[in-house]
This record gives C-alpha cells, structure tokens and sequence, in this order.
C-alpha cells in the first residue's frame, strides 16, 4: 500500500457559500447560493485478458473530478396570525436556475452481438429544479 493522499468522495476543496435573508413585517424572502469544486470520482477501465474476455478495472480512486457545482435556493414565508395560534406558510425553489450539476456515474457493458465489448459511461445530475409548498400551524 503506498502513503498517497487521496481526495474523499466529498471532497469539496474549493467552496464558496453566501446568503441573503429580507424580512418585512409577515413576509420573509431567503436566497442561498453555493459553489464548489467538483466532487472526485473514479473511472473504470476496460481491458481484455488473453482470451479476449472483457476486464473492467477501476482506475485511480478519485483521481478524476466532475464539472463545478453551483446552486442557487430561494424560499418565501408568510406568516398569519389566527385566533389561536400562527399559520406559517412557505414556497421553495431548489436549484432555481435548474443547473445541471453532474454527481454521479453508472457504468455498462454493451455487447454488440458480434462479441465487441464496450464500455458506456454515463453521468448523472443532481437534484434539478424542485418546488416544495408547505405550512405550519402552532398553537
């Protein structure tokens, strides 16, 4: 085993967040954003042994990054007061300039039919845009 430092799967080395909060009277309006480096990630080889059956080998474990990764949420928040208590209702973006932000890899082996091995690599993104409506009664 060698002493080589290797990068955790979360490893986000350069990172950068900032928030914004405004509050007038009931209302209340929050945006957060994030940037940050690209999460690591290892690919997988794939080789052929002397009977020319498919060999997949991962390469070196996170020696490879994804894209940057940004994200901006945004959520507004009302709230009213009853009789008895406090209706809090809100609405949230996340991702709310739906940027795509790969995180993932799936791997397959294709076979052509023929007996052509190839390996298909692909990336997947994380959460897209979501919306989430809600609420909170207190008494």
């Amino acid at each position: 085993m060698n002493d080589s430092d290797v990068a955790r799967s979360w490893d986000q080395r350069h990172a950068l967040q900032a928030g914004f909060s405004w509050r007038t009277g009931a209302w209340e309006l929050d945006l957060a954003a994030g940037v940050h480096t690209g999460w690591p990630r290892t690919d997988l080889l794939l080789s052929f042994d002397s009977s020319a059956e498919p060999v997949l080998t991962p390469g070196p474990r996170n020696a490879e990054r994804y894209a940057r990764f940004a994200s901006v949420d945004i959520r507004a928040s009302r709230k009213f007061k009853l009789g008895k208590g406090t209706l809090s209702t809100f609405i949230e973006l996340t991702n709310a300039l739906n940027r795509r932000n790969p995180c993932c890899s799936d791997f397959d082996l294709e076979d052509d039919g023929a007996g052509v091995f190839s390996l298909e690599t692909n990336k997947d993104d994380w959460l897209p845009l979501l919306a989430a409506v809600g609420f909170l009664y207190e008494f």
